[in-house]
């Protein structure tokens, strides 16, 4: 009977396995209009995208309340008074080099923050109505540091931190830099973070929307605000039970993964083993893991694999657990 309840289990579980790992692809509805004959507006969902050259003296927008990001590209000169006063949703915008002047009552969220580039005249506005910045960088930088004691270096899609300590936040405060990767930012996959440091620094990897999955070490005590906002891919979270990774990925709706070795088949940290947790094992054996970090909790069999194997094991461990 025990046979015959595994052998059930098993196929649904592959079942619903391929159907986790199946990729759908939506089109994502563009609306395009002309503001005038030199500016153009394409709206992407909740971005909004401003080409062209010359002076915004307003935008006609459907639901502006519903945009939370706006690109607005080189050889914009002027942006007019009120132009942004009804984007009450909005989060973040990106301002060029040619922005020569910034009209009053724009960017006034208390929750905004702007990418400008160093010196610039946005950069000023930012400071005089203080604004919250990130200095968009010059040239491209793969590696430096971050705080005090805490660097980074990116490769392969992958940012790492290393070192011990807090990490900075990455936004305009004394001058301080902004994102150091935001010129590749589409091309960050991944996070990880070694031990010994402390906290995601705010702003981190904010409007970094390739970015799937973040590894955090046990020594974490913070993801500061904002350090992962907008990230819309960020689908799965690996960390240690009880830490401020577990708190914000269930807070926000994240796959969790325990890299814990004290209770193996608990996948998802929750201090109990069902087939939920042989799902996350077959969908592991099936993944990118773009941070190598190896999660301890499925390896059920330790030969230091996860395979479909363990999956099979959590699954008889579920059973057992019910007789």
């Amino acid at each position: 009977m025990k046979k015959l309840i595994i052998s059930i289990l098993s196929l649904c579980l592959m079942a619903n396995a391929g159907m986790a790992v199946s990729a759908m692809e939506m089109n994502a509805s563009v609306q395009t209009e002309s503001v005038s004959s030199d500016i153009n507006v394409s709206q992407d969902n909740d971005t909004l995208i401003i080409t062209g050259e010359g002076v915004i003296t307003e935008l006609s927008v459907e639901n502006p309340e519903k945009i939370t990001k706006v690109i607005i590209n080189e050889g914009i000169t002027v942006i007019a008074k009120d132009v942004f006063s009804d984007f009450t949703s909005l989060k973040s915008a990106t301002i060029p080099k040619s922005v020569s002047s910034i009209g009053e009552n724009n960017f006034t969220g208390s929750e905004i923050l702007l990418y400008v580039y160093s010196s610039s005249p946005a950069h000023a506005y930012c400071k005089l109505q203080n604004i919250n910045y990130s200095i968009i960088p010059e040239e491209p930088v793969y590696s430096g540091k971050c705080g005090e004691n805490v660097e980074w270096n990116y490769k392969d899609n992958l940012i790492t931190f290393s070192g011990y300590g807090k990490m900075d936040a990455f936004f305009g405060f004394m001058d301080r830099e902004g994102q150091p990767w935001f010129s590749y930012r589409d091309d960050v996959k991944a996070v990880k973070i070694e031990d010994n440091v402390e906290n995601l620094g705010r702003y981190a990897f904010s409007d970094c929307e390739s970015l799937t999955e973040i590894a955090f070490p046990k020594t974490i005590q913070a993801i500061d605000d904002g350090a992962l906002a907008r990230t819309s891919s960020l689908s799965r979270i690996y960390g240690y039970k009880t830490t401020a990774a577990q708190e914000y990925a269930t807070n926000n709706n994240i796959q969790f993964i325990s890299l814990d070795s004290d209770n193996p088949g608990d996948i998802d940290g929750d201090n109990t083993i069902t087939s939920y947790d042989a799902l996350l094992a077959l969908q592991l054996t099936t993944s990118d893991n773009y941070t190598g970090v190896f999660a301890a909790s499925s390896d059920l069999n330790n030969d230091n694999e996860i395979t479909s194997y363990d999956a099979l094991l959590i699954l008889q461990k579920t059973v057992e657990d019910v007789e």
